[in-house]
Parts: C-alpha cells; sequence; structure tokens
C-alpha cells in the first residue's frame, strides 16, 4: 500500500480534496479552497452563521461574505514550495521550445511555465516573457538550490510557529497556576475574615440580649413590687419605695443606649466588593468585606463586643 504524500495534509482541501486554489483561513483556522467555502455559502446571507465542515464552529458572515476571509499565506507558501518540488527532477531536462532534430544540441531548461507546462531555457524564457500571449505566464526556477533554499526557509519557519505556540501554552497554563493559587490564598482570607466578623457580630447580639432579657425581668418585677405597694403597703412602705425609684430610674437610663445599639445593627449592611472581571489583582477580583451603617453612612471595621451597662 502507497505511502501518503506528508505535504498533502497541507497543501490538499479537506473539501475537494485537490490542491488549495486561493486557500482562505477560518476563525477556527482550518483552512478551504475558496471556491469550495463560497459554495458551503450560497444561501446564506450576511450576518447569518456558517459552521466549519471540520470542527463545527460557527462564525458569522461579514457584508462581503467569505471573499473577507483573510487568505492562509503558509499554506501559500508552502505550495509554491511544492511547485517547485514537483519541477526539481526535470531541472536536467532540455528546453522543450527550441527542441532541435537528432544531432541538434538542445540548452538545458532553467524555467518551468506553469500554464504551458513547459521547460524553458533562458533564451526562450527571455521570449516566453516579451510575448502578449504569454507574458503574464508564471514561471518558476528549477534551481536546485533555490528548490533547497526555499524548503530549508520552509522548514524553519514551521519550528518557529510550532516553538512560538508551545511556549505560549506554557505562558497561559503558568499564568492560570498563578492565579489559582493567589484566588484560593485570597479567598481564604476573606473566609477567615468572614468568620471572624460573624463570631463579633453574634458576641454581640448576645450580649444584647441578655441585657434586653435582663432589663425586661427588671421592669416587671418593679411593676409588681408597684402594684402590692398600692394595693396592701403602708404610708412607711410607699415612702421607702418612693427613696429607692431615683436609682432605679438612672438604671433604666441605660435602656435607651441599648435601644440604639439594636437600631444601629438593624440597619447595618453587610456586602462584599467583589468584581465582575478576573485581573491581576485577585483582591480586586474577589473583594473586600464591609459593614456599613445605612444611619451613619460610615464604613466600619472589625466589630467590637460592648458591655452593657457602660462601664463609667
Amino acid at each position: 500500500m502507497a505511502t501518503a504524500n506528508p505535504m498533502d495534509d497541507v497543501t490538499q482541501c479537506p473539501i475537494c480534496t485537490e490542491v488549495y486554489r486561493d486557500p482562505r483561513g477560518l476563525p477556527c483556522l482550518h483552512t478551504f479552497c475558496l471556491k469550495c467555502i463560497e459554495s458551503m455559502s450560497i444561501d446564506k446571507e450576511p450576518g447569518d452563521q456558517l459552521a466549519c465542515p471540520l470542527c463545527g464552529k460557527e462564525f458569522t458572515l461579514s457584508i462581503s461574505g467569505v471573499t473577507d476571509l483573510p487568505k492562509n499565506f503558509f499554506v501559500a507558501n508552502f505550495l509554491q514550495a511544492r511547485e517547485s518540488t514537483s519541477v526539481e527532477s526535470k531541472k536536467t531536462s532540455p528546453c522543450e521550445a527550441c527542441s532541435g532534430g537528432e544531432g541538434k544540441v538542445q540548452n538545458a531548461a532553467s524555467v518551468y511555465c506553469v500554464e504551458c507546462e513547459m521547460k524553458l531555457c533562458q533564451n526562450c524564457e527571455r521570449g516566453h516573457r516579451v510575448i502578449n500571449a504569454t507574458g503574464s505566464h508564471k514561471l518558476i526556477d528549477i534551481r536546485v538550490d533555490r528548490c533547497r533554499e526555499m524548503l530549508e526557509s520552509l522548514e524553519k519557519k514551521k519550528v518557529e510557529f510550532v516553538g512560538q505556540v508551545e511556549k505560549t501554552g506554557v505562558e497561559i497554563r503558568d499564568k492560570a497556576e498563578q492565579l489559582k493559587r493567589e484566588i484560593d490564598t485570597h479567598a481564604e482570607k476573606l473566609i477567615h475574615e468572614l468568620s471572624s466578623v460573624k463570631q463579633v457580630r453574634m458576641k454581640e447580639i448576645s450580649s444584647l440580649r441578655e441585657e434586653i432579657e435582663r432589663q425586661l425581668m427588671s421592669i416587671e418585677r418593679d411593676e409588681k413590687c408597684v402594684d402590692e405597694v398600692r394595693q396592701k403597703g403602708t404610708a412607711c412602705d410607699t415612702a421607702r419605695a418612693t427613696s429607692g425609684l431615683d436609682d432605679r430610674v438612672e438604671e433604666l437610663m441605660t435602656f435607651d443606649v441599648i435601644e440604639r445599639t439594636v437600631a444601629e445593627l438593624e440597619h447595618a449592611d453587610f456586602s462584599s466588593t467583589s468584581s465582575d472581571f478576573v485581573i491581576d489583582d485577585v483582591s480586586i477580583t474577589l473583594g473586600h468585606l464591609r459593614l456599613d451603617s445605612v444611619k451613619s453612612g460610615k464604613t466600619r471595621g472589625p466589630l467590637v463586643t460592648r458591655h452593657y451597662p457602660p462601664k463609667v
């Protein structure tokens, strides 16, 4: 079974399986003949989606259609090298334009006309260029050194391109790993801060709850005592109860402090200042924790535990 030419994968269109004619690249980097792409998009309008026949990735047709697709110069240069290689075996052949009869010396061919499919010597080449009918024909240099230089240059470009792709891939992976590490570190820091804020706030709420319950029990006890004095107490009992009310009123005034603190807690807004975009500074991407008071309009830092009643 014959081995396929490895250059075929680079020079043959996957649709028509022939040598590329005006190779054009799709956004997915797959290449096809311009005519093959035009046949695929014959029923499409500008703005419609067209899918790559190899990978299925879709792209939007521009106003000019597929003619706006970029030319694949890498493939075009490769085709040029293949054409030169295809006539390499004919480099020692005689000129086919000035062939003479038996015994006549023929000049060695130096160029190959693609349109005429004919080898020409230097003299016939000059005549070929000045004739109107053949002046625009494409002539390929079939000298060995030139072909080898082109192949070496093409191989060098291929190696450089593959090296750039691999280097870029390594840079992308390294950057992604770095961002992952920074994001994980900052996320752990935020979670720790969040836990600390929660503990402080829960302790503050618990302290307020205990103080309010104590005040409630004290008020209920005072009400009960006042009712008993009013119903059963003597004038002496009433006098003693009255003398103690001043101290009790001063103690109850601390309840205003508790009430203001509860109101402040009710108006507190806890949030995270994260970003919708991933950038190098992960502290901006994930944000910071903030505790804003709607009443005061100020941003508070870590909460502190209050003691009720306030210590004098």
